[in-house]
C-alpha cells in the first residue's frame, strides 16, 4: 500500500494541471490586492463656495430647474438664474438712498414669466416672456399674487394725506382691495373697501379672505398690524395683551405665524401661530431676550423660516441675527445660521431658503440645501433693508427653452 500512495499522488496533480490549462476559469484564484472601499460619507457641512454649485444638464429623471431670484442692488432690481449662474440687470433708475426713487416689493408670477414690483407709489409688470414692461398703476398697487395661475391683489384708492391744516379729512381716506386676473385685466373683482384713515397694507390670504394692514396718522408714526375680514369688513381683535406684526398667512390661508409688533426698539417675544382670524393661538417658539422678525411660510406649507433677534434688554438693541426654520407646532427646530444672518426667501418646492450675512457693511447672500444640509454662496451681494425686494420663483416656459 505504500508504494502505491506516491503514484495516486502524482496522478491527482497531473489531473489537476491539465484541467487548469484547459478550463483555466475553473479552479477560483485568490484577489492579488484589497478590494476598493466604498467612498465614506461626509460628516461636515460642505463649506460655502464662491461660485454656485454646478449642475447636470435637465432629464426627464432630474428635478426641475432651480428657478431665478431677483434682487436688489444699488436700489436697482437684478436677476440671478440660478443654474446657469447668468446676472441680468433689470432697472436702472434706482436712486441709492431715496426710498421713493428704489425698487421694493419685487414678486415673480407663480409661472416665472411676469415679475410684479413697486417704485415710489407706482406699480409695473416685466413679462420675461416677451419683454415688454408695463405700467400697472392705474389697477391700484401691487400687494402679491394669490398663486392662483396669474391673478394679483392690489390695493386701489386715493391714499394721499390732505395739507397739514386739513389732518380732519385724514378719515375720509379709503381704498378697495382688488384682485385681478393679469392675463385679462378686464375681468376683477372688488374685495371690499378700508376706510377711516391711513393704512399701508402688508399682505393678504391667498383666498382672498384676510387683509393685514397698518393703521397711521398723516405725518406721524404707525401703529401695529391689525387683521380685516373682507367679507364683512371687520377689523379682528386680537386675543393678546401685546400688539401683533409680521403677519404672513399660510399658503391654504388657513393659519398665521406672527410674533409682537417691533417698532421702537426691540421688545422680547415669542413666535406663535393661529387660525387665520387670530384664534386658538400657540407659542411655537420663545426664547429669553429675542424676537422673531420677518417670519414666512414655505410654499408647501409644512414650516416656517425667521429671523431671531437677540436683544440687549436696557438698550433695546440687536446684538445678533440668526436664521432658524420650525415646524408650525415648533416640535421641529433647526438653527440654519448665526452671525447677523437674514431671512430672505423660500425656494418654491420649498427645499431651500436664501439668507444672507452682513460683512463689513456688505450683505452676502447663500443658499441652504435642507436635503444636503449645504451652505453656497451666491456670486452677488444685496442692499441693506432690501428683503421685500428678494424673491425667488420657477423659470418660465420660455426661459426653459421649450
Amino acid at each position: 500500500m505504500r508504494s502505491r500512495r506516491p503514484l495516486e499522488i502524482f496522478l491527482i496533480i497531473v489531473c489537476l494541471l491539465l484541467l487548469q490549462a484547459c478550463f483555466p476559469s475553473f479552479i477560483p484564484k485568490l484577489p492579488t490586492e484589497a478590494p476598493t472601499l466604498p467612498p465614506a460619507i461626509p460628516t461636515e457641512h460642505s463649506e460655502p463656495t464662491l461660485e454656485p454649485t454646478p449642475t447636470l444638464e435637465p432629464t426627464e429623471a432630474l428635478a426641475p430647474p432651480n428657478g431665478q431670484i431677483i434682487f436688489r442692488y444699488n436700489a436697482n432690481l437684478w436677476r440671478y438664474l440660478v443654474d446657469s449662474g447668468t446676472l441680468e440687470q433689470l432697472t436702472f433708475d434706482g436712486v441709492p438712498g431715496d426710498y421713493g426713487n428704489a425698487y421694493n416689493k419685487a414678486e415673480i408670477s407663480p409661472d416665472g414669466a411676469v415679475l410684479a414690483y413697486i417704485k415710489g407709489e407706482n406699480s409695473y409688470m416685466n413679462d420675461f416672456t416677451s419683454g415688454t414692461k408695463v405700467d400697472m398703476s392705474a389697477y391700484g398697487k401691487f400687494i402679491k399674487w394669490n398663486g392662483v395661475g396669474r391673478q394679483f391683489f392690489t390695493m386701489l384708492g386715493n391714499m394721499t394725506c390732505p395739507p397739514v391744516e386739513n389732518l380732519e379729512d385724514q378719515s375720509l381716506l379709503n381704498f378697495n382691495v382688488m384682485r385681478y386676473d393679469q392675463t385679462n385685466l378686464s375681468s376683477s373683482t372688488n374685495l371690499g373697501n378700508i376706510g377711516g384713515g391711513l393704512k399701508f397694507v402688508n399682505t393678504i390670504s391667498n383666498d382672498g379672505q384676510w387683509l393685514v394692514a397698518n393703521s397711521c396718522g398723516c405725518y406721524s408714526e404707525c401703529g401695529s398690524e391689525s387683521v380685516w375680514h373682507l367679507p364683512t369688513l371687520n377689523q379682528i381683535s386680537p386675543p393678546f395683551s401685546f400688539q401683533i406684526g409680521a403677519i404672513d398667512f399660510s399658503p391654504d390661508s388657513s393659519r398665521t405665524v406672527f410674533g409682537q409688533w417691533q417698532m421702537y426698539g426691540y421688545e422680547e417675544s415669542a413666535l406663535y401661530t393661529a387660525g387665520s382670524n387670530l384664534s386658538s393661538p400657540i407659542t411655537i417658539y420663545n426664547r429669553s431676550d429675542t424676537a422673531p422678525i420677518r417670519q414666512e411660510w414655505s410654499p408647501d406649507g409644512s414650516m416656517i423660516a425667521f429671523t431671531l433677534v437677540e436683544i440687549d434688554p436696557v438698550q433695546r438693541t440687536a446684538t445678533e441675527h440668526m436664521v432658524i426654520l420650525i415646524s408650525p407646532d415648533g416640535h421641529e427646530q433647526l438653527l440654519v445660521e448665526s452671525g447677523n444672518a437674514e431671512f430672505l426667501a423660500w425656494s418654491p418646492d420649498s427645499s431651500r431658503i436664501l439668507y444672507s450675512r452682513e460683512f463689513g457693511g456688505v450683505r452676502q447672500v447663500y443658499v441652504y440645501d435642507r436635503v444636503s444640509e449645504t451652505r453656497t454662496l451666491l456670486p452677488f451681494v444685496i442692499d441693506a433693508y432690501s428683503d421685500s425686494a428678494v424673491d425667488w420663483g420657477r423659470l418660465s416656459i420660455g426661459d426653459l427653452g421649450l
